[in-house]
């Protein structure tokens, strides 16, 4: 990597010792969260999934050097392989800046608009830069001192974000080194760098996911390999691996509060993951609850899974967001992991344009989140923070739901719409939602094939669940499904506890039992359909319909 070779010169008759200063910028592709890497680490890590060897320095990265009062002494431009250098510097001891807006990834897509988070200065608890609440300061083309680059505070301050400082003493020393990484997310602004925004934009641009092996783990294991998985590392003010104590913390009774004040981009990049459960990971679990009935399901009594509490919540900052995350089809093998999220879709219902998460994409995964109401309870958020409408619209190919909360909305709870061809809907809590239409399900199914299995389906307005004109084979199993479709008095038909009007279902070992119509409905429209080893009781309970009902 860098070292400072000697040199010397003439001036005045004497000979006076010269140094160069001299490093590497790079961009840690798999850098995973903790501790900052160096480039050999970084480079042996590319290397070893699939990117070129030492392909990972950034060229044409601005690099700035001030003496030990700040004052300006020059600028140069990385070269290829993100080598910089300063030649002819006396001895001292000086700063050396790189500008953040100006590196950039050697990842196929890269940008002007993408920016990355700092993870090594020559040290590795760096990570996120000085103050990771900020913005990194412009290029100095004034000759500005480096104090005065400088401004404000708080999520709105600006600053120097990679500085590092080297003593020059007339022999060989090393460094300093920089690395980046463009998906970190280090604070809850609603845009720039280091944003869950920015995130996004960097994900949607930069290809070669299939390469990409993040170190690091999350609850549920080791970040998936070809996949582009959001690394949150908020600071909590306490010393973490990557960042020393002392940092703002950017988070409100241990939760890292994200307010969009306009809709994110849709997301169409292969294989996103935004995942919560990373920030648990990187910086502590500092929302330490579970979060749902966690009661059992089925006539097997199958234990239903709480969700860990969330360390990231989702909400709207501004009226008429109609959604929250949107996943274009584009973004296969794209999820979301370990949010809260809820407050979206508050304008005029357009099918499929309103809802806490849409998403389009083949093999979407939705794990551990809660959506609908705030991560340290499960609280309405009425009137401001309800989810007007679906809390998860779905139309693409093998989408999985497991292990959620989900709660609270106006209409669906998991809407498998038109145009979705599969879906596995397993181990979730679903619970009082369809709450302004006496139509909506718990989940409401038209994909060709879903598995409906392990889930408590309750409290909703309309039917427990929901299967449609239009989708078929349908497996619904195990899951308890009580007391839904109170919200009126019409036909049996929207007061079921599970509806169907699709062929060749299986419903069986369910517990179906005190909801306002039928314990099952089945409407004109399905056939070979099989029904067996159900538990059904005190259904019908105004309506004088207890069981099955045709």
């Amino acid at each position: 990597t860098a070292t400072l070779s000697n040199s010397t010169s003439e001036f005045s008759g004497r000979v006076a010792a010269t140094t160069t200063i001299a490093g590497t910028i790079f961009d840690d592709v798999n850098y995973g969260g903790g501790a900052g890497r160096t480039y050999a680490t970084a480079n042996t890590s590319a290397t070893g999934s699939g990117f070129a060897n030492n392909a990972i320095g950034s060229a044409g990265t601005t690099v700035e050097l001030y003496n030990s009062a700040g004052t300006f002494i020059a600028t140069t431009t990385t070269t290829t392989g993100g080598a910089y250098s300063f030649p002819g510097v006396a001895a001292g001891t000086y700063t050396v800046r790189v500008v953040n807006s100006t590196v950039r990834s050697t990842r196929t897509g890269s940008v002007a608009d993408l920016v990355p988070v700092q993870t090594y200065n020559g040290t590795t608890t760096k990570v996120g830069g000085q103050a990771p609440e900020q913005t990194d300061a412009a290029a100095n083309t004034t000759a500005a001192t480096l104090g005065s680059l400088s401004s404000g505070s708080g999520l709105t301050g600006i600053t120097p974000q990679s500085i590092a400082n080297v003593t020059v003493s007339g022999v060989s020393t090393t460094g300093p080194d920089f690395g980046f990484n463009f998906d970190l997310v280090v604070n809850t602004r609603d845009a720039g760098q280091g944003s869950l925004r920015q995130f996004i934009t960097n994900a949607n641009n930069l290809t070669g996911e299939t390469s990409l092996a993040q170190a690091g783990s999350n609850t549920a294991g080791a970040l998936p390999a070809a996949r582009e998985t959001s690394i949150f590392m908020i600071p909590n003010a306490a010393a973490n691996a990557g960042q020393l104590a002392g940092l703002v913390s950017g988070l409100t009774s241990g939760v890292a509060v994200i307010t969009p004040l306009t809709a994110y981009t849709q997301i169409t990049g292969v294989g996103t993951i935004i995942d919560g459960s990373t920030q648990t990971t990187n910086i502590a679990n500092s929302n330490a609850t579970t979060l749902g009935t966690g009661t059992t399901v089925g006539t097997a009594a199958t234990t239903l899974s709480q969700v860990p509490g969330p360390e990231v919540r989702l909400s709207n900052g501004a009226a008429n967001i109609s959604l929250g995350l949107d996943f274009g089809s584009a973004a296969s093998n794209s999820g979301v992991r370990g949010l809260s999220i809820y407050g979206f879709g508050n304008t005029s219902y357009t099918a499929g344009s309103v809802a806490e998460i849409r998403s389009a994409a083949s093999g979407f995964t939705l794990a551990q989140n809660v959506i609908g109401s705030g991560p340290a309870a499960v609280a309405d958020p009425a009137p401001a923070g309800t989810t007007r409408f679906d809390l998860v619209y779905l139309t693409g190919a093998n989408a999985s739901v497991s292990n959620n909360l989900l709660v609270f909305g106006t209409d669906n709870g998991v809407n498998v719409a038109g145009g979705a061809t599969s879906a596995s809907i397993t181990n979730n809590e679903i619970n009082n939602n369809g709450r302004l239409s006496a139509t909506a399900g718990g989940v409401v199914v038209a994909a060709t094939t879903a598995t409906i299995n392990g889930n408590l389906l309750t409290n909703t307005r309309g039917a427990g669940v929901n299967l449609v004109t239009g989708g078929t084979t349908a497996t619904v199993t195990n899951n308890t499904v009580s007391n839904n479709g109170r919200g009126t008095t019409a036909a049996v038909g929207t007061t079921a506890g599970i509806q169907l009007a699709t062929t060749g279902n299986t419903i069986s070992t369910n517990v179906i039992t005190n909801n306002y119509g039928a314990g099952i409905a089945a409407l004109a429209a399905t056939s070979t359909s099989t029904f067996s080893q159900n538990s059904i009781s005190a259904n019908g309970t105004s309506t004088a319909n207890n069981g099955a009902a045709a």
